[in-house]
């Protein structure tokens, strides 16, 4: 009767990718009642655990770093703010030149 535990699948699974001989594979794996591949799950299931934590502080450290970055960009000026800025300033330069070649036109 075949195993049909999800996990044991995977294994199976993963040992074909990995180019294992089919006596290898029976070997190794072992139906049910501990002493094949899920002898030391206790074991596996705290390194993932422990995995979780540090991948939870990592992800909470960037977390406070885009706040930060966030919070900086806020004072900075955004791209419509300088367009503005850009066509008042040529603005105010086409109406000073215009103003003063009306004074000189005025002078002659």
């Amino acid at each position: 009767m075949a195993n049909k535990n999800p996990e044991y699948l995977q294994v199976v699974t993963d040992a074909f990718q990995a180019n294992n001989s089919t006596e290898e594979l029976l070997f190794t794996l072992k139906d049910g009642g501990g002493g094949g591949t899920f002898d030391d799950m206790e074991a596996r299931v705290a390194k993932l655990e422990s995995l979780a934590e540090d991948t939870r502080s990592t992800l909470e450290s960037i977390q406070r770093q885009l706040a930060r970055i966030d919070t900086k960009l806020d004072g900075k000026p955004d791209q419509g703010w300088i367009i503005t800025l850009l066509i008042a300033v040529f603005g105010l330069s086409f109406t000073v030149i215009a103003a003063t070649a009306g004074v000189f036109a005025l002078i002659k």
